[in-house]
């Protein structure tokens, strides 16, 4: 039987009323990774030169169940990448992963690892912005091949110009290139390969679909094959980086949102956080007060002094500031921190690099799309976060740069160039990237048992939530006329619900790896696979600070602008249980409600964040300002230095979607 609480309801900061709410029921919680590359990415066979190594997709398995000790990953190279052969590959990792898993199983039988295969559409930066999308599936049933957006010859030769770019810079910091072998290789490999036609079986080319809906029509064929329905065929589809604006890769939400773009069946689960950053927040840049300046102010401002220190006067240099300004880029040479943040937003939580607010979740969320017919589309995304991981190391989110970014920086630097070309250019992409790299995030899953059909059903059900990084514990439901449900359900009402959260921060994790680990997998492993960053939990947890609940009412008209429409945050609930020292509990357990959601009479989007005390994290401050104010970047190259600094870890819920009716 579901246990009942008495609990009180404070709103706006007032005692409203008491109500009595009962708990759901409390399945378990499982932590994974569902964003992970192996050297089939090109990408990653760049960013692992780095470092020397190239890693395959059976490298993953290892790395999960000794170091990260996960219970689920989803391996998800670029479709672009890969053929049949690639993808035939992948299965047979992914299903001794599997196996690996039921060979070692709990006490209730459950696999010790559960990992669903898939695949990241990726939009060509040529095309219109449909963003970044990986698919995975349900079971051992899957399509005979992945589907790409573009294959690597009709994007040009530039992986190659980045190949030997990359490999110039590695040969000048001492890399061995016995790898670079194999990048060569690889990237000779995808640049051959053809688009697939009706008649190809699929081995030398690439099966793509430019557009969204040509993803959902191929995904939603195989329901109706009797082989593939028969054998528990399912998709889902989870948009990522949607507020990155690297290589400009923002998503366009406006143009996806319709009944040929969107498929809500599919496309049904949406990731916050990544090694890329946070792409949850909107902002409203063009506010007077948003803190927020755009580079090409920033290259006018930087030619200007340059004009006033050689003393050239401001007629003559007129031109010049024109120029900067509408190129974003100077002709002379410039240090990363002369661009301060510019592009970037000054006060989100980790933000994604060159942060697009109008591709953050929020602002997908507000938005509706008014078809023809007069109906209305929305978007019920439940949330996760991840790594992306690009060295078979999924769920490597401790604390070590070395792990947060893997090779990313120097990958950016030999494919955007660098600060001192010739013909001038804004240096932000490659010399401040460094700084915008975190290890990532962690996906959880309320479900029932460690099986590939549980954590299925639970990413399907959108109970789901996403870390920073921390283990932390999550639970929040809702409740009115009579209907209770739990995080990424809906709920239709016409009384204001009672909302209702219980946190518990993550373990306080210790350097290295226990004992019990290095006995099982071995010092080889352990140092070699893991370099020495295990998941090491202590007793202890980290405290709660504060809940923060957002708020968003969905556009009911064309010309609402979302800006007014995202409340954020609505409300900020603090623990009130405390040390003598003033450091906050473990344990957080509240509730609240909206008392303008009953007048209101409109659609109502409700998610929690729950806030950590501050720890040190990578690049938890980005650019931050050193002891003489100036801002302090990330090094490009890999020093040793770990880039620490205080951060407020974080886990964000799914929301919970509050439908009016009279």
């Amino acid at each position: 039987m579901p246990r009942t609480t008495r609990v009180s309801v404070v709103a706006l900061g007032i005692l409203l009323s008491t109500a009595v709410l009962a708990d759901p029921p409390r399945r378990n919680i499982y932590f994974g990774d569902l964003h992970t590359h192996s050297n089939l990415s090109a990408d990653a066979v760049l960013m692992q030169l780095a470092h020397g190594v190239q890693r395959g997709p059976e490298a993953a398995c290892l790395y999960a169940r000794a170091c990260a000790q996960v219970d689920f990953y989803g391996q998800s190279d670029h479709a672009e990448m890969l053929d049949r052969a690639d993808w035939e590959r992948e299965q047979a990792a992914v299903k001794a992963c599997n196996e690996a898993g039921l060979a070692a199983t709990d006490a209730n039988g459950d696999p010790e690892i559960v990992v669903f295969h898939g695949f990241e559409w990726t939009s060509s930066a040529k095309g219109r912005y449909w963003g970044h999308k990986n698919v995975f599936f349900r079971n051992d049933t899957v399509p005979e091949m992945p589907v790409a957006a573009y294959t690597i010859p009709e994007v040009g030769a530039a992986n190659f110009r980045a190949l030997w770019a990359a490999m110039g810079i590695y040969r000048q910091l001492g890399v061995t290139l016995l790898p670079g072998l194999h990048a060569a290789n690889r990237s000779f490999e995808v640049n051959s390969r053809k688009r697939c036609g009706a008649a190809d079986d699929g081995y030398d080319c690439i099966r793509v679909a430019d557009e969204p809906k040509e993803l959902w029509q191929i995904l939603n064929s195989y329901y109706g094959n009797p082989a593939y329905r028969d054998g528990g065929y399912d998709a889902l589809v989870i948009p990522h980086g949607t507020a990155w604006g690297m290589a400009k890769l923002g998503t366009n939400w406006d143009i996806q949102l319709n009944s040929e773009q969107h498929d809500p069946n599919l496309q049904r689960l949406i990731e916050v956080f990544s090694g890329h950053g946070n792409s949850e927040e909107y902002r409203d840049f063009d506010a007077p007060d948003s803190g927020y300046e755009s580079c090409f102010d920033r290259a006018a401002k930087l030619q200007a002094a340059w004009c006033r220190l050689h003393d050239v006067s401001a007629e003559a240099c007129r031109d010049d500031i024109d120029r900067a300004r509408e190129t974003a880029a100077v002709p002379f040479a410039t240090d990363p921190e002369d661009w301060g943040r510019c592009n970037q937003c000054t006060d989100c939580f980790q933000p994604a690099e060159r942060y697009q607010p109008d591709g953050s979740v929020q602002a997908a969320l507000a938005k509706t799309g008014f078809e023809p017919d007069g109906s209305k589309l929305r978007y019920h995304f439940g949330f996760i976060a991840a790594t992306d991981d690009h060295a078979s190391r999924p769920a490597s989110v401790m604390e070590r740069r070395m792990l947060a970014d893997w090779g990313l920086p120097v990958f950016f630097q030999a494919t955007l160039g660098t600060a001192f070309a010739p013909k001038g250019r804004n240096p932000v992409e490659a010399e401040r990237v460094a700084s915008y790299f975190y290890p990532g995030g962690l996906v959880a899953v309320h479900a029932d048992r460690r099986t590939r059909e549980s954590i299925w059903e639970g990413l399907k059900r959108r109970e789901t939530y996403g870390t920073s990084g921390p283990r932390i514990s999550l639970w929040f439901w809702a409740a009115a006329n009579d209907t209770e449900v739990t995080m990424g359900g809906r709920l239709a009402a016409n009384a204001s619900p009672v909302f209702q959260f219980e946190a518990l921060g993550g373990p306080v994790e210790q350097p290295g790896c226990s004992d019990a680990t290095t006995a099982r997998w071995g010092q080889s492993t352990v140092e070699n696979i893991c370099l020495n960053a295990c998941f090491n939990p202590s007793p202890r947890r980290s405290g709660i600070d504060r809940i923060e609940v957002v708020r968003i009412r969905p556009q009911q008209t064309p010309d609402e602008r979302i800006v007014s429409l995202i409340d954020d945050p609505w409300k900020v609930i603090r623990n009130p249980d405390r040390d003598s020292a003033g450091r906050p509990s473990a344990r957080f357990r509240g509730s609240f409600t909206d008392p303008e959601y009953a007048t209101g009479a409109r659609d109502a989007i409700y998610y929690i964040r729950v806030i950590q005390e501050p720890t040190p994290s990578v690049n938890g401050q980005p650019m931050k300002p050193g002891p003489d104010g100036s801002l302090e970047p990330c090094p490009l190259h890999y020093n040793g230095d770990d880039c620490l600094s205080l951060a407020e870890e974080r886990a964000w819920s799914s929301p919970i979607y509050v439908d009016w009716r009279p």
